[in-house]
């Protein structure tokens, strides 16, 4: 199960998930419907950042997050520092966490996307030791709780 917050790593996403199930593996693809018709992130300036390219040729494996640093850069997820704070969130908890403006009281953090939800993606397990702490954003429905089996099996 894979959920993506833009078009772009949705392309990326189904490149992927379509040579899976070539392969045989069943993918479901769910989306946040009020991502849909979203153009920005920061709604009073109007910054367009959830308009994105569309890239041609490159695929995002299930087992990759996708790292946006304090400032909003796109990192990659060997360049967060040790005992770093992070938000882990999918869909429309991207952008939220992104509007919070890379700080929480005061301390910078990172926003870690997990696309996939039906599993532990490799980098996510790689980079939890150099965390100090981590906050799980669930923005599932009641009853949906897809982080539950992710937080069980990273402890």
């Amino acid at each position: 199960v894979v959920c993506y917050s833009n078009g772009s790593d949705y392309a990326r996403g189904w490149r992927y998930a379509m040579e899976q199930v070539k392969a045989g593996r069943v993918v479901m693809s769910v989306d946040c419907t009020d991502l849909l018709n979203r153009r920005h992130i920061d709604l009073q300036e109007k910054d367009n950042g959830l308009i994105c390219h569309y890239p041609e040729d490159d695929w995002l494996p299930f087992s990759s997050v996708i790292v946006h640093s304090p400032s909003g850069e796109r990192i990659a997820a060997s360049e967060v520092p040790p005992n770093s704070l992070a938000v882990v969130t999918y869909g429309t908890g991207v952008v939220e966490a992104l509007q919070l403006g890379g700080e929480i009281e005061g301390k910078p953090f990172y926003v870690v996307e997990t696309p996939l939800l039906s599993d532990v993606p490799q980098e996510l397990e790689t980079l939890m030791p150099n965390l100090e702490a981590v906050l799980f954003a669930d923005i599932c429905k009641d009853g949906g709780h897809p982080y539950a089996t992710t937080v069980t099996r990273l402890k």
